[in-house]
């Protein structure tokens, strides 16, 4: 994919969801730099983007640069004393939902399963696309979808 007009067609296409990703797991500062990151590699590798799974693959993109500016944040504030950390102040927890019951829900859940969930339902992600995004094959995101559906049901019965 070498024309600039189809690049410029393919950016504009996952920067939106790309970014509403970012924004639920990192500060808004964090969630932009690290779109801006993703859009730059696309911009500079298209080949490497599989036809048919851009928005996956740029999601995926994305949650490999945010792990790796939280890697980079952990060394740099472990470098800087424990007092400094102190005073410094914690990133905003990302809004997921306005129902309380959703929230709490969804924080009871084990990570993996919250993740898979979130993929699958808030970015509308089919079950090959989240197993790109987390690294797992399509068969086993879909039963960590299913699973995560069905504790999701349960902790919101009990709620």
């Amino acid at each position: 994919m070498k024309d600039a007009g189809a690049l410029e067609a393919l950016i504009d296409r996952v920067y939106e969801p790309t970014r509403r990703y970012a924004l639920r797991r990192a500060s808004p500062e964090e969630a932009e730099d690290a779109v801006s990151e993703t859009m730059l590699l696309l911009w500079q590798q298209p080949e490497r983007i599989p036809k048919g799974s851009e928005v996956g693959w740029s999601i995926g993109v994305c949650r490999k640069v945010l792990a790796n500016m939280r890697r980079k944040r952990v060394r740099r504030e472990s470098l800087l004393g424990r007092f400094v950390t102190q005073l410094l102040p914690a990133a905003p927890a990302p809004v997921i939902s306005r129902e309380p019951e959703i929230t709490t829900a969804l924080s009871a859940l084990p990570e993996r399963d919250r993740e898979a969930l979130l993929l699958a339902v808030w970015d509308e992600l089919p079950a090959r696309e989240v197993g790109k995004v987390l690294g797992i094959s399509a068969n086993a995101a879909a039963i960590r979808i299913h699973r995560a559906k069905r504790r999701m049901r349960d902790l919101l019965k009990e709620a």
